[in-house]
């Protein structure tokens, strides 16, 4: 869980500071954004080590205006997964 403070509060999205963590990612704050700061440096780890292949990454969490289930992803060339 990369929002257990903000869960806490109720928060499906902000943190403990009220900051949308989902709008963080590109140049997460080690202070601000912890968790966010920790994964993204360990993904960019996994994604320099060549004996490392990252194939999926899922961001789970609630949707403040969609229900049931759905899904949103990015393009990807799956050529180099056959």
């Amino acid at each position: 869980m990369l929002n257990p403070d903000g869960v806490v509060l109720g928060n499906y999205r902000c943190s403990l500071l009220g900051m949308d963590l989902n709008r963080h990612w590109s140049k997460p704050s080690q202070w601000a954004h912890p968790t966010i700061f920790a994964t993204r440096n360990l993904l960019v780890l996994y994604e320099s080590n060549p004996m490392v292949e990252v194939i999926l990454y899922i961001d789970i969490h609630a949707h403040s205006q969609k229900t049931n289930s759905f899904l949103y992803g990015n393009p990807s060339n799956l050529e180099n997964h056959k």
